[in-house]
């Protein structure tokens, strides 16, 4: 599962059983509490089976940690720690997907502004867990590789 933390929304993607693609699957409004956000994402990893998790890390353009670095840091470390969720959490470098889900969605031009901000969220989503899929593709090709 994909994750793209924003303040106001969580964009959700979700991948096949095999790994190998990434799908926006859904848009959900952040709680007041994060007791709230972990209900709605824990039914979202029963219902898909999620078998780990990709949270999009918001690093600087330079690189540094931000605000919302720390943010992002402190769910991902509270999803970690919530009883029942116990999964493999990823933190995966999300700098200029929002602005690549942004390509993917200008060609859609019957969607409103407020529409596409939203599937926006969702696409970013995809983008993050696609590119984690991709490298650990890379990783898993790499070992079969070295072991022959």
């Amino acid at each position: 599962m994909g994750i793209d933390l924003g303040d106001k929304w969580i964009g959700v993607a979700t991948s096949d059983k095999l790994q190998l693609t990434a799908s926006p699957y859904k848009l959900l409004r952040r709680g007041k509490t994060f007791g709230a956000d972990a209900t709605e994402l824990r039914k979202i990893i029963s219902d898909q089976e999620i078998g780990f998790i990709v949270v999009g890390y918001p690093l600087s353009l330079n690189g540094s940690k931000n605000n919302r670095t720390q943010a992002t840091e402190a769910f991902a470390r509270n999803l970690s720690r919530h009883g029942d969720i116990d999964l493999p959490i990823l933190l995966w470098d999300e700098r200029l997907t929002s602005q690549e889900a942004n390509r993917v969605l200008e060609g859609e031009m019957d969607l409103s502004r407020n529409r596409r901000a939203q599937l926006e969220d969702k696409m970013a989503a995809a983008i993050i867990l696609g590119s984690a899929l991709e490298a650990i593709g890379r990783a898993r090709e790499d070992v079969l590789f070295e072991s022959d």
